[in-house]
């Protein structure tokens, strides 16, 4: 199960799939957010270093932009150009 704290406060806790649960376990470990319970998930990084904030969407940008330069891609893009798989 995943616990989680929607926007607004409201809290859930879902069923996720084992290999979904062993890459979390990994990564806890790896980051040592598993030292810090508190911690957001997904926190921030400024020159390869966590921070104790969360993630926001001007960082996940910038995140992308980055990997867009590393890889010789233009840094220009929009999000709903990205590929999305289709619900049926």
């Amino acid at each position: 199960m995943i616990r989680f704290r929607e926007k607004g406060g409201k809290e859930k806790e879902l069923p996720v799939h084992h290999q979904l649960e062993q890459v979390l376990d990994d990564y806890l470990l790896k980051t040592k957010l598993s030292e810090e319970p508190v911690a957001p998930l997904f926190p921030a990084a400024r020159a390869g270093l966590l921070s104790r904030r969360p993630i926001n969407r001007v960082d996940a940008a910038e995140m992308i932009r980055r990997r867009l330069r590393q890889a010789g891609l233009p840094e220009h893009y929009s999000p709903p150009l990205f590929p999305r798989r289709r619900r049926h």
